[in-house]
């Protein structure tokens, strides 16, 4: 089958480049919203201990008075 004047083997090397840098570009922004979720994962948990931390040195009679 001819479309504009190229048989198959030219449509499949030029789709399936794009193809592979569509995958590529996916998995990157997959990747990168991973790397998101996790430093606010991080950014939530360092609060978390700041905060007991802080709440305990505030609390009388702890043992460092």
């Amino acid at each position: 089958m001819r479309v504009l004047g190229m048989g198959t083997p030219e449509l499949l090397l030029l789709t399936v480049p794009f193809l592979l840098a569509a995958g590529v570009a996916i998995f990157a922004i997959v990747m990168a919203v991973r790397l998101v979720r996790a430093a606010e994962r991080t950014a939530a948990a360092t609060e978390a201990i700041a905060s007991e931390m802080a709440r305990r040195n505030a609390t009388p009679g702890n043992g460092n008075q």
